[in-house]
């Protein structure tokens, strides 16, 4: 993998550029910056994605990991970024619920090489 220092742009920037593509996702720590809370990553065009809400989707999740990576000094190379929704919570653990969910149960995109700043 090649790492290269890029001057910092606010995620703003990226958002703007980017931002209306389907499955970016933007990773921000957020707050003061600290060892712990300095880097972005914003991510677009991901390689494989996985939306769905039946047992068989969770089934493939295990397709989409991405392959074991070599260290890095960078917190986060690449790999995968979604949401599994609380209802898919309640369904993993056979835990009834009146509501209707109204998301898909689990979203997932695999991205290779995010762009990233750091403060």
């Amino acid at each position: 993998m090649l790492v290269k220092e890029l001057p910092w742009r606010s995620p703003d920037a990226f958002i703007a550029q980017y931002g209306n593509e389907p499955w970016s996702a933007l990773l921000d720590s957020g707050g003061a910056a600290n060892d712990r809370a300095r880097w972005s990553f914003f991510c677009c065009r991901p390689s494989a994605t996985l939306k769905g809400d039946t047992p068989s989707d969770w089934a493939r999740l295990a397709t989409l990991l991405p392959p074991e990576t070599q260290a890095s000094s960078l917190p986060f190379t690449g790999g995968l970024i979604g949401l599994a929704s609380y209802e898919a919570g309640l369904a993993l653990e056979k835990i009834p619920s009146r509501h209707a969910p109204f998301i898909p149960d689990l979203t997932l995109a695999r991205y290779e090489a995010p762009s990233s700043s750091t403060v």
